[in-house]
């Protein structure tokens, strides 16, 4: 099978991976793939031959199969060249919800308001259209539902017990001996809510939080650090490009995030077999429910957050083996891939 996938850059970003671990699955399977992109920059090396376009020129639309598109550019691109490209079948990932809503925590009023009305219209365009979870899904318009299916990102996720700085394998380790070490892999943003986590510290004293990530809430976050007098147990380790080996060394993963799409840092805990601890936002328990490894706090309630850490760690033992095989069952690439292969073939009519 010939598969076109698009997306707006190379950069690391969740799509670019979910991309990339496509691309790898599908090659290896013996399928064709080509990823095309619009914005320059170092980024992801895909598996494939990569080429970047324009937006008002149409690729060579009759060498494929299949277009995939991923974000809201590529799924506008697909909507611009509909007529041009036939009776090629086309397909949208959607990644994210588009509520308005939703969209306000990531984008200005102006811009909610053209995505969330604009979105729809251009995923009208396609064939079929995959979400990540139910949460996204119910909040679809019942047009679109009627040609969506979803399906959850998964990764193969290569285990490494082995931190590569050895001074911050050395501090960990030290942590280790003194404290439980809860982590999260996120971009330090307003959404993902990590002022929690901190704040949980007080009520936590035999706990360490380590953040991997960067973002523009890196210095609020300090600042309240240090406000609450807990700034000695946060460890700020910054972006990294292997962030997922630093699981390795954590107790309990959590994830305080108000919204998120399909977090890839859950399917690498999850690989890592961390327990985790995630805000009860509809989309998380969309993704996986209580008794496969994890535990939900309410949202905004620092004391219950504490409490279900405490829980977490008492439970760590039988709860990492939940998780690691709901992994196994649900979120590997290999998964991934064979339910879009569906997609492609049920219910797509390939020429």
């Amino acid at each position: 099978m010939r598969i076109a996938m698009i997306l707006p850059s190379l950069a690391k970003t969740g799509p670019g991976f979910v991309v990339k671990d496509l691309c790898t699955e599908f090659v290896r399977m013996g399928h064709n793939c080509k990823v095309f992109y619009f914005d320059k920059g170092e980024g992801l090396e895909m598996p494939c031959p990569t080429e970047q376009i324009k937006f008002r020129i149409p690729f060579d639309f009759e060498n494929w199969d299949v277009i995939h598109s991923h974000m809201f550019r590529p799924d506008a691109y697909i909507w611009y060249h509909r007529k041009k490209i036939g009776r090629i079948k086309t397909v949208s990932t959607l990644h994210n919800p588009i509520t308005y809503k939703l969209c306000r925590t990531n984008f200005s009023i102006l811009g909610s308001i053209i995505l969330s009305t604009l979105w729809p219209v251009f995923l009208r365009a396609h064939n079929n259209v995959c979400c990540l979870n139910d949460d996204t899904f119910s909040s679809l318009t019942s047009l679109l539902r009627k040609k969506t299916a979803v399906i959850f990102n998964g990764r193969n996720i290569e285990l490494v017990d082995r931190i590569p700085d050895v001074n911050e394998r050395e501090l960990l380790e030290k942590l280790h001996a003194r404290y439980t070490i809860l982590g999260s892999i996120a971009s330090l943003t307003r959404r993902k809510g990590l002022n929690q986590l901190i704040q949980s510290l007080t009520f936590l004293p035999n706990c360490v939080v380590v953040l991997l990530g960067e973002g523009p809430e890196r210095e609020n976050l300090l600042m309240l650090a240090k406000k609450l007098n807990v700034v000695d147990r946060c460890f700020f380790f910054g972006f990294k490009d292997n962030a997922a080996d630093y699981l390795t060394a954590m107790d309990i993963f959590v994830m305080c995030s108000k919204s998120e799409g399909f977090p890839l840092a859950l399917i690498e805990a999850a690989a890592y077999g961390r327990p985790c601890v995630l805000s009860n936002i509809p989309i998380f328990k969309s993704i996986i429910s209580g008794n496969k490894g994890a535990l939900f706090y309410s949202l905004g309630n620092i004391s219950d957050l504490a409490d279900k850490i405490c829980k977490a760690n008492e439970m760590k033992t039988v709860n990492s083996v939940k998780i690691r095989n709901y992994y196994k069952e649900e979120l590997t690439a290999a998964v991934m891939c064979n339910k879009y292969l569906n997609i492609y073939n049920d219910k797509i009519s390939i020429k």
